[in-house]
């Protein structure tokens, strides 16, 4: 992890309500399947703390990663991770050993 201060000056724009998207997944059990997944867009929630707290609720003992939907210039979007990882990307640095089958 890096720590540096910045100029806060340095962004054009911010959101004030982002827009998150949770998947979550499901172990396929033994085999060379990947993990299936469930995903959900939240928008209006008041902060991220309030959706961490509704995907922990929903979680049910599944893995989930959280994302930040970003909208780009050219009318494309893009997800920005904010917490969790994908087990269906094995070269994800913050993967838990333990998922490896």
């Amino acid at each position: 992890m890096e720590v540096r201060r910045i100029d806060p000056r340095d962004t054009e724009w911010e959101e004030d309500f982002p827009t998150y998207r949770v998947y979550f997944f499901t172990d396929p059990g033994p085999g060379p399947r990947g993990w299936t997944s469930d995903e959900y867009q939240i928008s209006q929630a008041p902060d991220v703390r309030t959706v961490i707290e509704w995907a922990d609720e929903q979680a049910a003992g599944r893995t989930y990663i959280l994302y930040a939907l970003v909208h780009g210039r050219l009318a494309n979007s893009g997800l920005l991770t904010l917490m969790g990882h994908d087990p269906n990307r094995p070269t994800d640095p913050r993967r838990p050993d333990d998922l490896e089958h």
